[in-house]
């Protein structure tokens, strides 16, 4: 998962960012009145951030590292987690397969489709 958002009403509710090098200029317009983002992934990244646009729509932005988490913390969410699957309450969409000797394979169509993808993140929603 790259990109995901929530749907309600015009613009994105809550925004999980994910990309390594998040692009605020592109995503920011996208968050609704009083949207959300929760950066977990930018470690070391230092991003042009549109201030004014943010904040005039009461905006809140988080940050999540899992590595933050106590190891009683990270239990529960795993229990919760396998709770869910458990009970097909939580379906992780899984594209294509492949076998341990086409490794490479996926990363290829990984490359070819993101832009795609990217793009059009909010459709499914």
């Amino acid at each position: 998962m790259t990109e995901f958002g929530i749907r309600q009403g015009p613009g994105c509710q809550r925004r999980y960012e994910t990309q390594r090098e998040p692009n605020f200029l592109r995503t920011v317009p996208l968050l609704a009145r009083r949207g959300r983002m929760i950066i977990m992934a930018a470690g070391r990244a230092q991003p042009v951030f549109p201030a004014g646009p943010f904040y005039t729509k009461d905006c809140s932005l988080f940050g999540f590292a899992m590595f933050n988490a106590t190891l009683a913390e990270q239990r529960h969410a795993a229990d919760d987690i396998n709770r869910w699957l458990a009970a097909k309450k939580l379906h992780v969409p899984i594209g294509r397969t492949f076998p341990l000797s086409e490794t490479q394979r996926p990363i290829g169509c990984w490359r070819r489709t993101r832009c795609t993808r990217r793009a059009r993140w909010w459709e499914r929603w």
